[in-house]
């Protein structure tokens, strides 16, 4: 059997990976000593370095193999997080002479299970400078995934080195890097195709499955889901078509989305069973948000004839262990990717904002939004209706951070009314001091706001917290809670600010809107009291769901559709900026971005200096027209 490779490059006390995951196939080659137990010890000595990596690439019977040159003893630590299935470990530890080829084992561990940490130490004697092999067989070879948290964790531990010849070791050890930071300036490469899935471990399950109507105009429809660094696509169409499929992901979180691969094909080329796959290839995933977009165009088929109805199935790698985020955290993660920092400055009087620099006291702006919905509508179309303008409110007021605690803080959609959690909070604790509860709450964004549960609760004049707000002297009240008991309702006769409530009529329109009779035409704003929805020519709702909004045969989600009216609620125009959720071109409207948090600042300083400012009828565009 062959020898497993093993080159130094540095003299001395310090280990240099040569090859981080080689896959060796034969068994080291020994002087004849017979191997010892690896002692299982407690602890490591104070004045060694340490470095950790995940052991990704091992089997049962081929090893993960690391080589490289150092004194002894060794350290090494394993661990394997997860706690549903359980798998025994093997590492074999060898030695050789730097000046002799032959190399002789110096200890194993046995098979051992590494559920629980285990740290193992080489014998104390073997402690010369060599070239050292370490082994590392995995009994269940990465479990359903491949990814942590099956994989093995290894801690290695040696003799301390300078910081400079350090940083060399970490450089070379398989990477612990998150695949975000690694995913920067990358470029769609080319999805692959597959018959099944690309680990013979792992177990495919459809994460997401939907049939969409491809009326020949390429209108993406868009998907997200959970996965590992696998997913993969089954798409069927009936008549032929050219099928466009444009893959990103990214690490939970407001991050933006980085290219993973894009493929077109024709329909008669995904065969049966044949299925467009994607990997993201960065070295450490820990449940990554995937986006998924698929397009359909006829070839050579008339549509006055046949439909074509284009199946979507999303499948992923079943994973017992994967932890999924509350709704709202999840919809924050699609539809937010931005890299504006803040930070926050606290005042003796007040909170101030730092955004890219600029530095404001913070913005009485806009407390309530109040929505009229259609009196014809189903219950599950009025609760598909309630639960995107919420969401669509609540990720956007988590992106004012530089506005009063009552920014967009109650919410009326139809018969209900609600009102964000924190502030609830804040009125059972009045008069307590709320400077802590501003800073805490609304400069910090997402972290809080998301994070704990539903943001908005749904309140009544009964509320025992409503009659507390409504019976307070008004003159005792702050500024804010004042504004707020305008906006719910309680002072109906008083009006501190003119511009605290927003109060606009919903329509499903079952022919042309007030912005023209294209086809083109998603949703239409033509004043500040009226959205326009073409129920004629799309359908609204969440992709894969079985509940509708309008009659037309282009499926257009909901959420998104809301996000970027609300942004126009909130005073916003449009942006230049393909990729900004306030494009007005929705097949290549991503998120909310830099664009628009910068959009979204200067609207708010046109509304303090211009309170009826309106820019004109809006119109949403399925596509953009040269």
């Amino acid at each position: 059997m062959p020898e497993c490779p093993r080159t130094a490059l540095f003299q001395g006390s310090v280990i240099q990976i040569v090859v981080a995951t080689i896959v060796c196939l034969g068994i080291i080659v020994t002087t004849g000593h017979a191997a010892i137990r690896c002692e299982s010890v407690s602890g490591v000595p104070g004045s060694y370095s340490h470095s950790s990596f995940y052991i990704k690439q091992a089997q049962a019977n081929k090893p993960q193999t690391l080589s490289f040159r150092t004194t002894g003893p060794l350290f090494f630590t394993l661990t394997r997080a997860s706690r549903t299935i359980t798998g025994r470990a093997n590492i074999v530890v060898s030695r050789s002479n730097a000046k002799e080829g032959a190399s002789e084992i110096v200890c194993e561990t046995g098979w051992t299970d590494p559920v629980r940490s285990h740290t193992f130490s080489t014998p104390r004697e073997n402690d010369h400078d060599g070239i050292w092999t370490i082994q590392v067989f995995d009994e269940i070879s990465g479990g359903p995934t491949g990814e942590i948290p099956y994989v093995i964790q290894m801690i290695l531990s040696t003799p301390r080195v300078d910081n400079t010849l350090l940083r060399r070791l970490r450089g070379s050890l398989p990477s612990d890097v998150p695949f975000g930071n690694n995913a920067r300036n990358r470029t769609f490469s080319l999805c692959g195709l597959s018959s099944g899935s690309l680990r013979s471990q792992s177990t495919l399950e459809i994460a997401t499955s939907d049939t969409f109507t491809d009326v020949g105009e390429g209108l993406p429809q868009t998907y997200f889901i959970h996965a590992d660094r696998y997913v993969y696509l089954r798409i069927r169409s009936p008549i032929k078509s050219v099928i466009t499929v444009t893959i990103s992901a990214k690490e939970p979180g407001v991050a933006s989305f980085a290219p993973v691969c894009n493929i077109e094909k024709r329909s008669t080329e995904l065969i049966a069973d044949g299925m467009i796959y994607a990997v993201a290839t960065w070295d450490r995933l820990l449940n990554p948000l995937w986006r998924v977009e698929v397009s359909a165009k006829p070839v050579g088929e008339s549509y006055a004839t046949q439909a074509n109805q284009v199946i979507v199935e999303i499948l992923r790698q079943r994973d017992p262990e994967r932890r999924m985020d509350q709704p709202l955290d999840f919809l924050a993660s699609c539809y937010i990717c931005k890299t504006v920092r803040r930070s926050t400055t606290e005042t003796s009087n007040s909170i101030v904002s730092v955004v890219n620099g600029a530095i404001s006291k913070p913005l009485d702006f806009l407390t309530a939004v109040s929505v009229t919905v259609p009196s014809n509508f189903t219950p599950r179309q009025n609760s598909l209706l309630e639960q995107s303008i919420e969401t669509g409110v609540a990720i956007w007021s988590a992106e004012c951070s530089w506005c009063t605690i009552d920014t967009l803080s109650v919410l009326k959609v139809g018969p209900r009314r609600l009102m964000r959690a924190d502030l609830l909070q804040a009125i059972q604790e009045w008069p307590g001091p709320l400077s802590k509860l501003m800073a805490d709450k609304r400069l910090s964004g997402l972290r809080l706001t998301l994070g704990s549960g539903p943001m908005y609760k749904s309140v009544s004049d009964d509320d025992p917290t409503i009659k507390k707000l409504c019976g307070a002297a008004e003159a005792a009240l702050p500024d804010y809670f004042q504004r707020v008991a305008f906006a719910y309702g309680c002072r109906p006769g008083s009006k501190p600010e003119s511009k605290a409530v927003v109060e606009l009529m919903l329509e499903v329109t079952d022919g042309p809107t007030d912005c023209g009779k294209s086809v083109n035409i998603v949703a239409c704003e033509p004043d500040r009291e009226l959205l326009e929805l073409n129920g004629k020519d799309y359908s609204f709702g969440i992709l894969g769901g079985d509940t509708w909004i309008g009659s037309g045969p282009r499926h257009v989600n909901l959420l998104h559709v809301i996000l970027h009216e609300i942004g126009h609620w909130l005073w916003m125009g449009h942006v230049s900026n393909d990729a900004s959720i306030m494009s007005e071109v929705l097949n290549t409207s991503q998120c909310i971005n830099d664009a628009d948090i910068a959009e979204l600042r200067e609207a708010i300083q046109r509304r303090r200096e211009h309170p009826y400012f309106f820019p004109g009828p809006q119109a949403l565009l399925a596509r953009k027209i040269n």
